[in-house]
């Protein structure tokens, strides 16, 4: 197998069912790993970012099994996420990772969503005044690390450079600690994909919906899509809540790797 350096754009082809913005982060960020089969014409690719690992192009290829060994080893999780592009893909993940799989459907939202400006900044508005919205700086990128709950708000294989210049997000404080935020876990030159977190004591309040109205409206002013890809039914109905309209439906698989 080769792994990719500069020549990431290749992958576009065989993965060009993703709903995620995640690849086109890939080939235009840097963000990530990839690989592919080492001929002229290849036929297979994965790329890995984070805990998310894409595989593309055709399953049968006689190396799928030395691809299936680049699937990302975190240390902080047992688990990783696997999108298979095909139905030869998930058969052969099926197959090989017998015992280890759990299949669940993640929810695609429609990209030409014209948001209501009226009703996302009534949802800011209507958070208590002890909740103040803040746009994230270093500080509350490093309250976020901090944090078991909070820590999967930002990108931990991006720079906190590259974030805190190139990403967008807002967060919710109670003193030092940041108990909600709504942030870019990728971005392209056009778009970021929404990530949004609140800590388990802090629910119910309307956070999560003002963080996320606020991150939306600022993409806006940017003339930046904000990407959301639901994984799973509350996310779907925070999504529709904040203006987006539902796509399609499509499977992926939580992988426990230890």
């Amino acid at each position: 197998m080769i792994k990719l350096d500069k020549k990431r754009a290749i992958v576009l082809d065989l993965l060009n069912t993703v709903p995620l913005l995640h690849v086109k982060a890939y080939v235009e960020g840097g963000q990530g790993e990839g690989w592919i089969e080492p001929s002229k014409n290849p036929k297979t690719a994965v790329v890995n970012i984070d805990i998310l690992s894409f595989l593309g192009g055709e399953a049968s290829s006689n190396i799928t099994g030395e691809l299936l060994k680049q699937l990302p080893q975190p240390e902080d999780t047992d688990w990783i996420i696997v999108f298979p592009q095909t139905d030869s893909w998930k058969t052969t993940i099926e197959q090989a990772f017998e015992g280890r799989l759990h299949k669940m459907q993640r929810h695609a939202m429609k990209k030409d969503t014209q948001f209501s400006i009226s009703k996302l900044e009534s949802m800011i508005n209507s958070v208590s005044q002890q909740h103040k919205i803040e746009q994230l700086d270093e500080s509350a990128y490093e309250a976020i690390l901090a944090s078991a709950t909070m820590q999967d708000l930002v990108n931990k294989d991006d720079t906190k450079e590259n974030t805190l210049s190139m990403g967008k997000g807002f967060v919710v404080r109670d003193g030092d600690r940041v108990v909600c935020g709504a942030c870019s876990f990728l971005r392209t030159k056009d778009q970021i994909e929404v990530q949004i977190i609140t800590d388990p004591d802090y629910q119910r309040q309307g956070l999560a919906t003002a963080c996320g109205a606020a991150l939306i409206l600022d993409c806006i002013k940017d003339n930046i899509h904000p990407s959301w890809d639901a994984a799973n039914p509350e996310s779907l109905r925070l999504a529709e809540k904040l203006g987006y309209e539902h796509d399609y439906g499509y499977d992926a698989y939580a992988l426990k790797i230890r």
